[in-house]
């Protein structure tokens, strides 16, 4: 019986740590050079839902997170509000499994004949922070690891420490901010992931980034903001929708 529920076990830590993700293609590009990002997916995974799956369109002046809307189980809509200039831009795929997100998709958005070899070693060059098992992980994947920890993805004690250590030497997660969005919009897109309403997304990020804000009011979001992700402690503070909506209007 004993060994029975050890191969149990070590069946289940193996599933876990395999990729969930079978298959990512774009099925149709509904942009061009110089507008907004706007694909359609098509997606193989065993997740239950595609909160663990994340997409970025990553070009030369940097990377945006995507936003994602189901359309079937198979087929998603990934979205984003940056004007892709980048000839060579890709869209990245992320996922998340054993307390830490894995690149695991780089595809071309305009070279089609571009290899996937190429790609890989052109575009995962992130700035390379090596870790003290002295492997090398990019600065991006460790900062979304800091998030995934912050809200509370945690599949083993043991593995969330190493990735607490690991995180700790990457830069402070940032939310992503172009300086001419409002509060609401970028609440608005980070609250389905936090799992709290858009203004309990607003007040977290105005109590963790009271500087970025004029004469601290959560009107004055600053163009300029450098705007740094809530922990799990502040999120849950926001959790009720109605109560979150009531503290927002009474400081307008």
């Amino acid at each position: 019986m004993k060994r029975m529920i050890l191969a149990l076990v070590v069946f289940f830590i193996c599933t876990s740590a395999h990729a969930q993700v079978s298959h990512i293609s774009i099925n149709k590009r509904l942009f061009e050079l110089g507008q907004h990002p706007s694909l359609k997916l098509n997606i193989v995974s065993s997740h239950n839902s595609f909160n663990k799956v994340q997409f970025s369109i990553r070009q030369a002046d940097g990377e945006e997170r995507l936003v994602s809307e189901p359309i079937t189980g198979f087929m998603l809509r990934v979205s984003g509000i940056n004007q892709v200039t980048d000839k060579k831009a890709v869209l990245v795929v992320k996922e998340y499994r054993v307390n830490r997100w894995y690149q695991v998709k780089v595809i071309s958005l305009f070279d089609e004949d571009m290899p996937e070899s190429a790609m890989d070693s052109h575009y995962t060059a992130d700035r390379l922070t090596p870790t003290k098992q002295g492997t090398q992980v990019s600065d991006a994947v460790l900062a979304d690891n800091e998030l995934a920890v912050a809200l509370g993805w945690r599949e083993d004690s043991s593995a969330a420490k190493q990735v607490n250590t690991t995180a700790a030497i990457a830069e402070t997660c940032l939310l992503a901010f172009n300086g001419k969005e409002s509060l609401w919009r970028v609440a608005n897109r980070h609250a389905g992931v936090w799992g709290i309403s858009p203004y309990g997304a607003m007040l977290a990020i105005f109590e963790t980034n009271p500087k970025a804000f004029n004469q601290q009011s959560i009107h004055g979001l600053k163009a300029d903001a450098r705007l740094v992700c809530p922990t799990a402690d502040t999120l849950a503070k926001y959790s009720n929708p109605t109560t979150s909506e009531q503290q927002f209007s009474a400081m307008e």
